[in-house]
């Protein structure tokens, strides 16, 4: 596919370019959402969360526990995964999230969510959702995390629109610094298995 993309920078800067197939080095872009790769890192591609962001809460599976002061399991890694849709407007999309083969939560607009992962080779998974959404070839991203234990890390999950193109989903890696501060501007996802 061949098209123009643009986004806005975190300094309010507009940024285009021109899609030509070959992929924009933020994580692989899947041509299809049965490639060995996808079902590898991505769960099933029929199963789909109902989404809110809100206050964390002390308890419950499918809450994202409060970003301030939250550190990695003993022996894992932290990931964090930021909804940053900030600059796209009336966005209502809800973002999969899998790890290693198995949704592990989602999230929608303003929003993040966190999970442990063991050390070594993690293959994650964003994913549009629905079932338009997630069969386009754009609308899924692959990413490889060669997670240590003890540390944490930062995901940016962004949808890109071009003119007269399909969107794009990029999931970049950001330090710690820019990532606590999305998560200070953010609400935790609450989700649901539908």
């Amino acid at each position: 596919m061949i098209g123009r993309w643009m986004m806005w920078t975190a300094a309010g800067v507009l940024v285009t370019g021109m899609v030509t197939g070959i992929g924009m080095g933020m994580g692989a872009q899947v041509k299809a959402a049965s490639a060995p790769a996808t079902v590898a890192a991505c769960g099933a591609m029929g199963e789909n969360f109902s989404v809110s962001a809100g206050p964390a809460q002390a308890s419950g599976a499918g809450v994202a526990a409060g970003a301030a002061g939250r550190v990695a399991p003993e022996g894992k890694a932290l990931v964090y995964v930021i909804e940053d849709m900030r600059h796209t407007p009336l966005s209502t999309t809800n973002f999969r999230v899998g790890v290693d083969g198995k949704w592990v939560g989602a999230t929608r607009n303003m929003s993040y969510m966190s999970f442990a992962v063991e050390p070594g080779e993690q293959h994650l998974c964003v994913a549009l959702q629905g079932h338009a959404w997630g069969q386009l070839e754009r609308g899924i991203t692959l990413r490889r995390l060669e997670a240590e234990a003890g540390k944490t890390y930062y995901l940016r999950a962004r949808m890109v629109w071009g003119k007269n193109t399909l969107p794009l989903v990029f999931v970049d890696a950001v330090d710690e610094d820019e990532g606590r501060l999305l998560l200070e501007t953010m609400l935790p996802a609450v989700w649901h298995r539908k």
